[in-house]
């Protein structure tokens, strides 16, 4: 037991006693390291950059998990660096944009049409005078007024399958607005429609200069968005107004 127990306080002695690991140069001299980099750098660029790319491609290859989990952290903590970083790219590299687009919308058709439908309701509540309410479609609204008006013009008599409006998006400036209301809407034959678009157009443009004198005169008091909001119009509209009244007022 005795021999046995000298035995093992000998080899502990050993190991406390073992020499260290010599440093190599490099641990020794970091920053000379980091010189002869810096000047091989400058010196070989194209062999620097192949010996970096793989060296990198080894490191991404080994590391692919780490990598995951810190760009996930990242994206989290910088939503707003993240957007204009992908803006930036998708206006460098369009091309590639649409590439990628192709791909995805290929192997995910399901949830390109639920984004498809998305979007629409979204345009569809912006734009109300374009659409109109579900089941109210162009389509819809003109079957309504044939069926209202009995397929016959309202002026002559004559079977037609012909629409007209009555008050056009030139004359009023909500027209937009009630522009397919079953009103402002007429079955009329093609000769007393031209004739109806005729009159309808020589009274715009009595409403036209009318209109024109006021925003003339309201231009010396208010801005030019304030007017446009006033009267739902342009502003490149009311330029081109307030040019056509200042050439009058010179002569």
């Amino acid at each position: 037991m005795l021999k046995i127990r000298k035995l093992i306080n000998f080899f502990k002695k050993l190991k406390k006693n073992k020499p260290q690991k010599k440093l190599s140069w490099q641990q020794r001299n970091p920053d000379k390291v980091r010189e002869y980099h810096r000047k091989y750098r400058k010196k070989y660029p194209e062999k620097y950059r192949e010996y970096h790319r793989e060296s990198m491609k080894e490191w991404y290859a080994t590391h692919k998990e780490e990598i995951k989990a810190q760009k996930k952290v990242w994206y989290q903590n910088n939503k707003k660096k993240h957007k204009k970083c992908c803006d930036r790219w998708r206006k460098n590299n369009p091309d590639r944009v649409r590439k990628t687009s192709k791909k995805w919308r290929e192997n995910n058709p399901d949830k390109v049409r639920i984004i498809q439908k998305r979007n629409y309701k979204k345009w569809r509540a912006k734009h109300p005078y374009k659409v109109g309410p579900p089941g109210q479609g162009w389509a819809i609204i003109r079957k309504k007024v044939l069926e209202r008006d009995n397929y016959t013009c309202q002026k002559c008599g004559k079977r037609t399958n012909l629409v007209y409006h009555l008050d056009g998006i030139s004359s009023n400036c909500l027209a937009k607005e009630r522009n397919n209301d079953l009103n402002n809407l007429l079955t009329l034959c093609r000769v007393c429609g031209v004739i109806t678009n005729k009159e309808n157009f020589k009274e715009d443009k009595k409403v036209d200069k009318n209109r024109g004198l006021k925003i003339y005169k309201l231009s010396k008091k208010m801005s030019q968005v304030k007017i446009a909001k006033k009267y739902h119009l342009s502003r490149q509209r009311i330029s081109q107004i307030l040019q056509k009244f200042d050439k009058h007022s010179k002569k």
